[in-house]
């Protein structure tokens, strides 16, 4: 198995404002973000400090339960991160290891 760098990334609860700058410089180093955030100007601050960006939200409502988004959502992380010479992120809402569910499978 190869060895990938992802890194898990949290926004914090409103919106980008609670953004670390070590979370930001971290953004522009990444060569391909996944983003799962419900608002659209956290999508276009991640699009501003890195090139390419997946947003994950539409893996929500494709008639799967929950449990079958995130799985889905953690596969798309580590497809692309298998894919990606370099450094691949994941930035989720809020803390990125309470409560998420697509982080801790990642």
């Amino acid at each position: 198995m190869t060895a990938v760098d992802i890194y898990i990334l949290g926004t914090g609860m409103v919106g980008y404002r609670q953004l670390t700058r070590e979370c930001e410089q971290t953004l522009e180093r990444l060569d391909l973000v996944y983003v799962l955030h419900p608002l659209p100007e956290v999508r276009a601050f991640i699009r501003e400090r890195c090139e390419s960006v997946i947003d994950l939200t539409g893996e929500y409502g494709r008639g799967r339960e929950r449990a079958e988004s995130y799985e889905a959502m953690a596969s798309r992380v580590l497809d692309g991160a298998a894919e990606v010479d370099g450094a691949v992120g994941l930035a989720i809402y809020g803390h990125p290891t309470v409560g998420v569910t697509p982080t801790r499978l990642v």
